[in-house]
C-alpha cells in the first residue's frame, strides 16, 4: 500500500486549473458565502490605484467590507490599520454582494 502524507482538496485543485486559465483581471469573485449576502474577492493594485501606498486604514472601504488579507510576493499578511498596500499587493477583501461593484472601483479604477 502507498502511505499518503498529503491530502488534496479536489475543490482547491480544480478552481487552481480554472484560475491558470483565466487570463490576468485584476479583479476577480472568488466565492459567495453560502448563508449570507458575502462575497470573497480577489483584487491586484496597480501602480494607478488610488489605494496603493495607502494604509489600510487609510481607504475608504465600503462599510460592510473587510480587507482579510494581502499577498505580497511569497508572504501572506493579515493586515492591520497600519499595513501599507503596495502595488502588486493581492487584495483578498470580504464584502457584501450590493457593493462589490463599489469595491472595484476602489481598487481597480478603470
Amino acid at each position: 500500500m502507498l502511505d499518503t502524507d498529503v491530502t488534496i482538496s479536489q475543490t482547491n485543485y480544480i478552481l487552481g486549473l480554472i484560475e491558470q486559465a483565466i487570463p490576468d483581471r485584476a479583479f476577480i469573485h472568488l466565492l459567495n458565502l453560502r448563508h449570507a449576502d458575502l462575497a470573497i474577492i480577489e483584487a491586484t493594485i496597480s501602480e494607478e490605484s488610488p489605494v496603493a501606498h495607502q494604509t489600510v486604514g487609510e481607504v475608504d472601504l465600503p462599510v460592510s467590507c473587510v480587507i482579510a488579507a494581502i499577498a505580497r510576493r511569497a508572504d501572506v499578511i493579515v493586515p492591520g490599520p497600519d499595513t501599507e498596500i503596495l502595488p502588486f499587493d493581492e487584495i483578498i477583501a470580504v464584502t457584501h454582494r450590493t457593493e462589490e461593484d463599489e469595491l472595484r472601483r476602489l481598487l481597480v479604477p478603470d
